[in-house]
């Protein structure tokens, strides 16, 4: 079949067109594009990102090792949460260097403390090689000595088939792999980045119809801080994204979180039951699809409203997911939790049931 970014946006409406357990409130779409068209206004840097900020998460600067990295980051991102002795869902964390890193930014900052003690991630023939001690070593909790991160055969295979297929195909490096792709997403020839990625790393990052991590991928390269960060000609170069109307909202849980809370997804009882007892959902199942679906229809449809890009919308919409939703409660303050939306949140204003749901569950490698 072709993998065109009109076949994926052909299925991605189909599944929200036909869906039973979620549905976009557009009403809910306009209150919070307008409080997010002001947050957006106010600027801020790209989350995780950004060396400046997170010098402990990224690297300090883009060069053709960055470009590298980022390759190898993103297809770890993926199953951030584990479950509790007693049951309950929390997201992973892990201690490094006396510091605490909750979710993605643990990904990232273990990803940064292997170059530090000599492991070169960088290296497509030490990927190719990795066995599952190297891994567990990976992310090992500094403070516990403990490693709580779940999947870690699969995270293997993603790092041995990174290392494998750059050797055979792209001389062992991502900046071969972009420059084939021209700056393209997705081409008519099937050889933009998204298209190559899905078919070239299918372990690491298949995902079709959404394509969570593959859009990932570009997006760190394209959005990244480069205003006071040293960054080379050729970084520059295979960074720039030509068709960046075809990047979509990247379909993971914390922004489902951020749209349930908001209202601007209505769930089924079904769905609503599976969220509140923290109860995992089938990969691949009509229910995962179609949330992830309404994911990316719902933040379309908010980048419209805004006037602001995409990935703009992604940030935003991911950031407040994981720093204002997860954990926020009733009652909270805005001195101990401030939110700018809170104010037109359906869970915390009307229908307080909606704040005991979590985010989906999934044993999944693609978010």
């Amino acid at each position: 079949m072709p993998y065109t970014h009109e076949a994926m946006r052909r299925e991605i409406d189909g599944l929200v067109g036909s869906a039973v357990h979620v549905t976009i409130d557009d009403g809910a779409v306009a209150g919070v594009a307008t409080v997010m068209r002001q947050q957006l206004a106010a600027g801020g840097a790209a989350f995780q990102t950004d060396p400046q900020r997170y010098p402990a998460e990224s690297p300090a600067e883009n060069t053709r090792d960055t470009l590298q990295f980022y390759l190898v980051l993103t297809s770890q991102e993926f199953c951030i949460w584990r479950r509790r002795t007693d049951g309950a869902v929390e997201a992973w964390e892990i201690e490094i260097d006396g510091v605490r890193f909750v979710g993605a930014r643990g990904i990232a900052a273990a990803h940064m403390r292997a170059l530090r003690r000599g492991r070169d991630i960088l290296d497509a023939r030490y990927l190719a090689a990795m066995t599952l001690d190297d891994v567990r070593d990976f992310y090992r909790d500094e403070r516990t000595g403990e490693v709580t991160l779940q999947l870690l055969p699969q995270r293997l295979a993603k790092f041995n088939e990174l290392g494998r297929v750059l050797l055979e195909r792209y001389g062992g490096h991502a900046a071969n792999l972009l420059e084939a792709a021209g700056g393209y997403l997705f081409r008519g020839d099937d050889q933009g980045l998204i298209q190559r990625l899905l078919l070239d790393f299918p372990t690491a990052y298949f995902d079709w119809p959404f394509c969570k991590l593959a859009i990932l991928y570009p997006k760190f390269l394209s959005t990244r801080a480069t205003d006071g960060v040293p960054t080379t000609a050729e970084y520059r170069a295979r960074a720039r994204i030509h068709d960046p109307e075809h990047f979509e909202i990247a379909a993971d849980y914390y922004i489902p979180l951020f749209f349930i809370r908001t209202g601007i997804f209505r769930v089924d009882d079904e769905l609503a039951r599976r969220l509140r007892a923290q109860q995992l959902i089938e990969r691949d199942s009509r229910m995962e699809r179609e949330y992830r679906a309404a994911t990316i229809v719902a933040g379309r449809r908010l980048a419209e409203a805004t006037g602001a890009t995409v990935n703009a919308v992604d940030t935003e919409c991911w950031r407040m997911g994981y720093l204002g939703c997860r954990p926020c409660r009733l009652g909270v303050s805005d001195t101990e939790h401030p939110c700018a939306y809170r104010g037109i949140s359906r869970a915390y204003q009307q229908e307080h049931a909606l704040m005991e749901l979590r985010w989906p569950l999934v044993l999944t490698t693609c978010y």
